[in-house]
């Protein structure tokens, strides 16, 4: 029976026939498992399991499809579209070590609201549907918090998507390109967002609401690439497919394949309908920066920003100050761009970028909460250009917040080890265990093939399957097994189709050409097993029938010669007015008759 694997932790789950919900001996948690009355139906689970928790999340859509066709009522089925389709991963909680889901493909639309997740409600029964609310509200709140997240980014023009390290930890050609185009467009003035720099001052934070909203908002996407497995990585593929999926919806979104030292057929399928640009071309970065301004034009700015009063900005900070007062932080945050715009140098308004972001009415309410400030751009700006009380008053609140900040992170940190530890004894022996099950149902499902298949490619793929397991049990004995029944089932096929040729070439309704390549054709097949059955014999029969039907051919092929050479004389002769059967002259007066063999003319 296939294995399945916890949602959370990856480790085998307890299954007991019958049941839908099932806690897991490895992390404790509980989680819901499809109905077990079909052994293709769980391998098909286990699989898709296994795509999904690698973030192959449009691999694993697909088998859960699959698996909703053939079983519509499957509850679990419907909730792993779901999953998939929100891009969920669980991942350790540094504070506690519980497993909590993240969310790579977040969406505008509440999972409640969700087409599939309705089928989950409607076709779980009483206990696992409480499960599965239980759950899908946690990933409603994620959705909630990286949609509100990306509400406070600016939008972006164009998105670069590419790989930026190889396996080996080096940064990729790819990145070097796509820095070379972000350099070019940015100072042709569009708004880019290039994860390299723009992500580089979010480090320790969720990318997924930075990456949602510049997807979102980006009216082009470029993707870079060198190389097929690059684009075809899981996180790249990621961002690209998911734009794919916004073009589809709106018509002036456009994804635009960069690619250098690379067959365009070699990219992504999904690609070979969109205008490719071929970065190793004479001219290519112009070629590229015309494309985007016929797509995106770029409206020449004005100085009127530069022109505004700075008293105007400080007006702008009050009202962020009213805006942060009331809870509103998006519009707070819009308040304090604006005055950053007409003032640069306005400490106020870089921290009320902080707060906005933080969701915090003040300053004070900082000490409340465990937060780093000591990367936060923003922050340090506002110490820098505060006045020296303001600053020296936001430094001791930064202090206070790094010591907080560490302290939480040594308890964590231990615990952590701890836990690893721990976790890394039972892995390794719930891995080998694993491995046994695995081997155990390889072998099961090989030698079922052998006891009751016949196919000859299902036999040299079971035979394949015994030789990767090595010595488990009897597998070598099992392959030569298999191997020779492949070998015999092959011989039975090539005979079946010599026999079936012969049989044809001796009806006579075939014309000789077609009559002597069958023969020909059978003489080949039973040549190729020599000893199977009457083979030998038939071999012997099918160019014996061979050599006849040229014989016949050709003595056909000879009487029709002489027969159109009697039939062209006879044309002659009654041309010039002579017998046809035998060329003599005609006499008579009323009746004319051959002089040479009396026949009358009948011409």
């Amino acid at each position: 029976m296939a294995v399945l694997s916890c949602k959370m932790c990856g480790a085998p789950l307890p299954l007991t026939p019958g049941v839908t919900v099932t806690t897991c001996d490895f992390c404790g948690r509980e989680q819901t498992i499809p109905s077990m009355d079909n052994e293709k139906k769980l391998t098909l689970f286990a699989r898709a399991e296994r795509l999904r928790t690698a973030c192959e999340f449009d691999k694993a859509a697909g088998v859960f499809e699959s698996i909703v066709a053939e079983y519509p009522q499957e509850a679990e089925a419907y909730w792993g579209l779901v999953l998939c389709k929100y891009g969920i991963e669980y991942v350790d909680d540094p504070a506690t070590g519980e497993k909590i889901p993240t969310c790579h493909r977040s969406s505008f639309d509440s999972v409640f609201d969700d087409p599939d997740y309705e089928q989950v409600y409607d076709n779980a029964d009483v206990v696992s549907r409480k499960v599965y609310r239980t759950e899908a509200k946690r990933i409603e709140d994620i959705r909630r918090s990286v949609v509100a997240v990306s509400n406070n980014e600016v939008p972006y023009d164009i998105f670069i998507c590419y790989k930026e390290t190889a396996e080996n930890g080096d940064r990729t050609l790819d990145s070097v390109l796509a820095q070379d185009i972000y350099d070019a467009l940015t100072a042709k003035g569009y708004r880019v967002f290039f994860a390299r720099i723009t992500l580089e001052d979010k480090l320790g934070q969720e990318y997924e609401p930075y990456i949602f909203a510049a997807l979102n908002s980006a009216k082009i996407m470029l993707a870079v690439g060198t190389d097929f497995e690059y684009y075809n990585a899981v996180w790249v593929k990621n961002e690209w497919s998911r734009y794919l999926k916004l073009m589809a919806r709106d018509k002036t979104k456009h994804l635009i394949p960069c690619f250098k030292g690379l067959d365009a057929y070699d990219m992504p399928k999904e690609f070979a309908k969109l205008q490719a640009q071929d970065l190793g071309k004479v001219g290519a970065m112009q070629d590229l920066l015309r494309g985007i301004e016929k797509i995106l034009p770029r409206q020449k700015e004005t100085t009127i920003v530069v022109q505004t009063p700075p008293s105007n900005a400080s007006a702008m900070v009050m009202r962020g100050q009213f805006a942060l007062e009331d809870n509103d932080f998006a519009k707070a945050n819009e308040f304090f761009e604006k005055a950053l715009d007409q003032n640069p140098q306005d400490g106020g308004a870089y921290l009320g970028k902080v707060l906005s972001a933080l969701h915090l009415n003040n300053a004070q309410q900082i000490d409340e909460y465990f937060i780093k400030l000591h990367d936060d751009k923003n922050f340090e700006r506002a110490i820098r250009f505060s006045d020296p009380a303001v600053s020296k008053t936001l430094s001791e609140i930064r202090e206070r917040a790094h010591r907080k900040y560490l302290a939480k992170c040594l308890t964590v940190g231990l615990k952590k080890i701890m836990c690893q530890k721990k976790d890394a004894e039972v892995r390794t022996q719930r891995e080998a265990e694993q491995e046994e099950r695995d081997r155990q149902t390889r072998y099961i499902n090989a030698r079922e093939i052998l006891e009751n298949s016949n196919d000859e490619r299902a036999l040299q793929n079971a035979a394949n399957e015994f030789h990767s397991l090595g010595e488990f049990r009897d597998s070598r004995i099992m392959a030569a097994q298999c191997e020779e029944k492949a070998s015999q089932s092959k011989k039975r096929g090539t005979y079946t189709a010599a026999y079936a040729k012969l049989c044809q070439a001796n009806e006579q309704n075939r014309s000789w050409q077609e009559r002597i390549r069958l023969a020909a054709e059978a003489a080949a097949g039973f040549e190729s097993i020599p000893g199977y059955g009457n083979a030998d014999t038939l071999l012997q029969n099918s160019k014996g029938l061979a050599q006849l039907l040229r014989r016949e051919l050709q003595e056909a092929q000879a009487r029709a010669a002489t027969e159109a050479a009697w039939i062209s004389q006879q044309n002659q002769w009654r041309g010039r007015g002579l017998c046809q059967y035998c060329g003599g002259s005609f006499k008579g007066l009323f009746t004319k008759k051959c002089t040479n063999c009396g026949s009358p003319k009948d011409y």
